[in-house]
């Protein structure tokens, strides 16, 4: 074992002992795919020593310009065989186990039994709400990654008492986000992410001082910047009372008593045309001072999470009451304006 990991274990971080750690470690990796090949590369050469691979697909042609476990030979195959084929000959000392078959509300308690950690690389809300519940019942910490064209996220929902699980920061998603086949994908920024998720996993299992702990990083990868912010009960609490619906919102943006802000980094898409300030979340310290105390300000990002972020800043920090924010972010108002166009 010294031979073939000698060089992690000689980070100071880490040592023999985590990577006993890695060695008895059981982790489940849903979803083998632009994000699970090159997460499932990595743990296996890590030395993670029961790797479960989770996916009902097959290969395609079109999957390999990103999933990289994949050659051309593999096309027809089964995802979890091709890849449990070449994860074992990368590494022979570890177990891979695979399951041929998609999550569902009937089979996810059976398939995440006893992992001490869930890696979710799928591309779909539902599958992600199914799993993310049954970690929370059985206190299974949960990674999650997720891409946006050339951005992402990661997240580590730990479950150890009452924090949230991903379906109540979401509460009100009633349109499914588009998959990679529809909005279009880049295969480094898939890769990306998918090593940020074998790094974050093994900065869990070998219990690392600086890792991920009921914590949201956005990433773009547009413009090199990281985003690291926390979603604990507080947040969470508070702005289910602070939210506006896309149809509130709607009416709000022609109210003069109204202040307009999106807290999204320069450039973000979707852009919007409607009359707003740009405050970015990362450059608040500048500009949060200066807001009106005496008009209602209403905060919108990408999905809702900054958002919900930046009110709890402006009330504990600023002492601003008036503050809420939009409920699912631009993304939900986006599909709102699309269900009630004439």
């Amino acid at each position: 074992m010294n031979e073939r990991y000698h060089q992690q274990i000689i980070l100071p971080s880490l040592g023999k002992r985590a990577q006993e750690r890695l060695h008895h470690a059981r982790v489940i990796i849903i979803g083998v795919g632009g994000l699970g090949c090159p997460c499932a590369t990595y743990l296996a050469a890590a030395g993670i020593g029961t790797i479960t691979l989770c996916d009902g697909d097959t290969v395609t042609l079109s999957n390999l310009h990103r999933q990289v476990l994949f050659t051309e030979e593999a096309i027809g195959q089964k995802k979890v065989i091709a890849a449990q084929h070449v994860l074992q000959r990368l590494n022979s000392d570890i177990q891979i186990n695979i399951l041929d078959e998609y999550v569902t509300e009937e089979t996810v308690s059976e398939v995440i039994h006893d992992k001490h950690l869930i890696i979710d690389c799928t591309d779909n809300f539902r599958t992600r709400f199914i799993v993310s519940e049954e970690a929370a019942r059985k206190n299974i910490p949960y990674l999650l990654a997720a891409n946006f064209q050339l951005e992402g996220q990661l997240a580590l929902f730990a479950h150890t008492a009452s924090e949230p699980n991903l379906k109540q920061l979401f509460p009100q998603l009633v349109k499914e986000p588009e998959n990679c086949n529809q909005r279009g994908a880049l295969g480094p920024v898939l890769g990306v992410l998918g090593n940020l998720q074998a790094l974050e996993a093994i900065n869990w299992i070998t219990q690392q001082p600086h890792r991920l702990e009921n914590e949201w990083l956005m990433i773009d990868l547009q413009r090199y910047a990281f985003e690291r912010f926390s979603f604990g009960n507080k947040i969470v609490i508070l702005t289910m009372s602070k939210e506006v619906t896309a149809q509130e919102f709607e009416r709000k943006l022609n109210d003069a008593q109204c202040m307009i802000i999106d807290v999204r980094q320069p450039g973000e898409s979707p852009t919007v045309e409607f009359p707003h300030r740009l405050f970015p979340l990362n450059e608040w310290p500048d500009w949060a001072p200066e807001l009106p105390k005496d008009k209602e300000i209403i905060l919108f990002c990408h999905s809702g999470i900054r958002s919900a972020e930046a009110l709890d800043i402006l009330e504990s920090e600023f002492g601003l009451d008036q503050v809420k924010h939009l409920k699912g972010g631009i993304l939900q108002y986006e599909y709102y304006k699309q269900q009630h166009a004439s």
